[in-house]
Parts: C-alpha cells; structure tokens; sequence
C-alpha cells in the first residue's frame, strides 16, 4: 500500500484579546493545521524564542508592543512531507493614547456670591473608567469621582480638576485641566423681623391679632409669606387673624424677587407660638376700707389714674385720687373692665399693722387679732368678698381679740380695723373649714 505525500500547513490567529489593543492584557492564539496527523506537535515562538512547554495548539502570554508570535508544527501524518511547517507571524501593537482635560463652567455667568456653580470637565483619549479630582483654591474637594461638579463659590475662587487614568492605554496617568477663576457679583443679605401691630399673644380666643413684616436688605418688592405651621395661609407685610388657637406657630417668610443676588435666597422671621384664653367675665370691685378688693379669686390686671398699675392680686391700696378699675386676665387675655371706682378721698391717717398678728389665717372659723401686749381700742368691720358687711367686732383696752366667724361660710374676707383715734387698715383673711 502506497500513501501520497503531502507538504503540512499550519495558521495561527489571534482568539482572545484585541491587537492593537491595551498593554497588559493576556492575548491567547490558536494553531489551525493542516495534514496534522492524529497527534500533531507545536512549538510557539516569540521574537523567534521557543516558549518552553508549549506543546499545544493554543498559547497564551502577557505581551509587549512590537512581539512578534508563530507557531512551528511537526505533524504525526504518515503522508505529511516534510514532517514541519511553519505558521504566519502575528505582530503585536500596543495602542498608546495621551489623554487631556479641560473644564468649563456651565451655569450662566456671573453667578451670585455663595450661590452654586456648575462645573464639567471634557476630556480626549481619557479611555475607559476615568476618575476625576476636582480642586478648588488648592484644596481636593472630597475624592476623585465624577466629571461634574456643583458647588458654592464666591468671587476670585480657582477650580481646577485633575484627570486620572484607569484605562493601560493611556499613556499619561493624570492631567491637570485649566483654571477658572470665578467671577460672581456680591450677595446681600436679607432678614425679616415681625412685631404684633394689633392685638396682643398671650390672648385671647377669636381676638383679632395683627403681625407686621419688617424686610430688611431684600431688594424692591419682596416677597412675604405668612406660614402657620409651616403651611402657607396668605402674602403681603401684614397678616391679621381671629381664628389662631393655642400651639400655633406663626412664621413670616421672606424671598426678593427683584432678581439681585441674595445669600440665602430665602429667610424666615421668629415664629411666634400662640397662646389663646376664654375670656373671663368682667370682675367688680369694691371699696373696703382703704383698700380696693376684687369679687372673686384669679388673676387681675389693675388701672389707675396713671394708667396700668403693678401687682395682680385681688387688691391694691390706692395711693392718689381719680378713677380706678381691674381686668381679670386669663393667661393674657383679658376680660373687658370691671365697674370704676373714683377715690376722692384717701385715708390721712392709716392703723399700722405691722404689730399686729392675725392667726391662723387661713381661718376654720376662730380668729385671734394680737397686739403683743398693747392694750388697743378697736373696731372691726367684716366684709365679704362682693363688698357686703356681714358681722362686726370690737374691743376696749385689750391686747388679745378673739372673734367668732364660724357662721360665716368659707370664703375670703375683708376685716377693716378701726382705733380710737380714727387709723384704719384692712386686713384679708381667708375662711376654711
């Protein structure tokens, strides 16, 4: 049996990888024979340098620019002849590209003082996965990251970003972009105050109250807001309302609108938390002795010729002549006025007290006046609490007056007390048992 000679041919090509392509990637060629025989052999070379164990129809190797790759078979075929064959060359190129930045501001210009910017960098050949350093007055804002950058800036600031290389075909692995100095007008800034024109807080329920805005450096025009609770209700400098309940927070918000530059755009008054009352009845008021008394317990607001008088109880000693009245005041909001009492004439010579004792106030019913051993001759008027005379007591030449109020009902009384020489005083005392 006679078998035809046959010369062996071999290719190779290039499987993974990419050429031109990046440095440091790992190519893999494949050997492709022909009249291999069963059992063909390869010997792989680079730059004519046998790769030692190589034996197979596939290589693989990190490669540099400029290699150059083939491939020698010896084939296992009887009709192979000559036995070897040499493959084509592959020549490895290494792609290099020099990358470049450059940044532009993309907000419209000027900007205001403080107010954010907008910056974005373009680069060529930055290849992929690229980060970036973004610089500002010689200070790296944050780590490298996106290619845009949003940030408050003020007049003469310098932003710059730095390029860095992630990809092996960039040659140069940073580069820095130009300087923009930023060039923005100045920002005023803007602040609003409210005072309370009408009405008053502490008041009371359903009482109309007015708020005023002040805007201050906000330009021609402003615009106020007025906020309860954080929603808005109604715009102008004045805000008036009768329907504000305990707990609600008024707030006035202030914006310019006339489109100068403002740092911050938006500012918010003091807000005013409210606190509204019932409103008390009036109360009436009485002369009793030489003190004015209230008709009942609370809170009182006293006026007198000169105006509002200090003090809250339920009495006040008049100290001039002219008309005098009380309010009941309820956590601020105040009743309308009580009766007016006009004092025409005060009391020339009034009783020291200061040496008087009067116990146990309050009273279960039995009351001690004591002079401390004084012999006093007296005279005591019992009121109650609207004014009505309910009893009378006195003593002649005593130190020690005990008086019997156990049919009396508990409340608050009024004991005016009377010497022999025509002093008085008056003293309160409280009835509980």
């Amino acid at each position: 049996l006679t078998y035809a000679q046959k010369a062996p041919t071999v290719s190779i090509a290039l499987t993974t990888g990419t050429n031109p392509g990046c440095a440091g990637q790992n190519y893999t060629f494949t050997a492709s024979p022909t009249t291999g025989g069963l059992t063909p052999t390869y010997v792989w070379k680079v730059n004519g340098t046998t790769q030692v164990g190589v034996t197979t129809a596939t290589f693989t190797k990190v490669l540099a620019n400029s290699d150059q790759v083939s491939c020698i078979l010896t084939s296992s075929s009887p009709c192979a002849s000559p036995a070897t064959a040499t493959s084509n060359t592959i020549t490895i190129t290494h792609t290099l590209i020099t990358a470049d930045i450059s940044i532009a501001e993309i907000t419209a210009s000027p900007s205001c003082n403080g107010q954010k910017a907008v910056f974005q960098a373009t680069t060529v050949n930055s290849g992929t996965g690229p980060l970036y350093q973004w610089v500002l007055n010689g200070t790296n804002l944050g780590t490298p990251g996106s290619g845009t950058l949003n940030v408050p800036v003020v007049k003469n600031d310098l932003i710059k970003c730095i390029f860095i290389a992630t990809d092996p075909c960039v040659i140069n692995p940073t580069d820095t972009s130009n300087i923009i100095t930023v060039d923005t007008k100045p920002s005023d800034t803007p602040s609003v105050s409210v005072k309370i024109t009408k009405g008053k807080n502490p008041g009371c329920i359903d009482s109309l109250i007015e708020f005023t805005a002040n805007p201050i450096r906000s330009g021609i025009n402003p615009e106020v807001a007025w906020m309860i609770n954080g929603f808005v209700v109604s715009t102008g400098t004045v805000f008036t309302s009768t329907s504000l309940l305990t707990g609600d927070i008024v707030q006035a918000r202030l914006r310019p609108t006339d489109g100068n530059c403002y740092l911050p755009d938006t500012t918010f008054a003091s807000p005013d938390t409210m606190k509204r009352s019932i409103t008390l009845d009036p109360p009436i008021i009485h002369l009793i002795g030489n003190m004015i008394i209230v008709d009942r317990t609370g809170k009182f607001i006293w006026f007198g010729p000169g105006g509002q008088l200090t003090g809250s109880g339920g009495t006040y000693h008049p100290t001039a002549v002219g008309p005098y009245y009380a309010v009941a005041d309820n956590n601020g909001c105040w009743s309308i006025p009580s009766n007016v009492l006009t004092i025409t004439l005060l009391d020339i010579s009034t009783l020291d007290l200061d040496g008087l004792k009067v116990y146990p106030n309050p009273s279960n019913g039995y009351l001690t006046l004591d002079w401390g051993g004084k012999l006093a001759t007296i005279n005591v008027e019992i009121y109650n609490q609207v004014g009505q005379h309910v009893m009378h007591d006195d003593m002649k030449n005593g130190t020690l007056k005990n008086i019997n109020m156990t049919k009396l009902a508990n409340g608050t009384y009024y004991l005016v007390v009377k010497d022999d020489k025509g002093n008085s005083g008056t003293i309160k005392v409280a009835l509980s048992r």
